[in-house]
C-alpha cells in the first residue's frame, strides 16, 4: 500500500513487520518520498517487482522470512538487484551487520536510532545515484 501517489517523489519501500517502526518512518519520509509499506518478506518481494522503488529498508527479523532471506532474492532478480538497500534493526551485532553488508546492504540502522538516522541515510543514498 503506498501512502503517497505523487509520481516525481523517489519510491522507498518499507519492508518491516512492526507497524510503530512503519508508522515512524513512513511520517519521517512521507513529505520527501513516495512510500510503499509491506508488513512481510513475502509482500515486500512482490511489492518490488511491481513497485521498482529507488531504496528498500528492510527489517532483518521477522517471521516466516527474514531480512537475510529478502535481500538474497532481490540481489538475484534483474529487476531488483541495483536496487540499494538500508537494513533496519535491533540486532546490532557484528556478525549481523557483516553479514547484511556481505549480502549488498548500503547501510545499517539500528531501529532505536531511526528517527536520527534514516532519513540522512536515505538522502544521501539517493542523492549520490543522481
Amino acid at each position: 500500500m503506498a501512502t503517497s501517489t505523487t509520481e516525481n517523489k523517489p519510491r522507498v519501500l518499507i519492508i518491516d513487520d512492526n507497524p510503530l517502526i512503519l508508522k515512524t518512518i513512513g511520517a519521517l519520509l512521507g513529505s520527501d518520498y513516495d512510500i510503499i509499506i509491506a508488513k512481510t518478506g513475502a509482500k515486500g518481494l512482490a511489492s518490488a517487482q511491481k513497485h521498482i522503488p529507488d531504496i528498500i529498508l528492510l527489517d532483518i527479523i521477522m517471521p516466516e522470512m527474514t531480512g537475510f532471506d529478502v535481500i538474497k532474492i532481490l540481489k538475484e532478480e534483474d529487476t531488483t538487484k541495483n536496487i540499494p538497500v538500508i537494513f533496519l534493526s535491533g540486532d546490532d551485532t557484528t556478525e549481523s551487520i557483516k553479514k547484511g553488508f556481505e549480502l549488498g546492504a548500503v547501510d545499517y540502522v539500528e531501529k532505536f536510532l531511526v528517527e536520527e538516522v534514516v532519513k540522512e541515510s536515505v538522502d544521501k543514498i539517493l542523492k549520490s545515484k543522481i
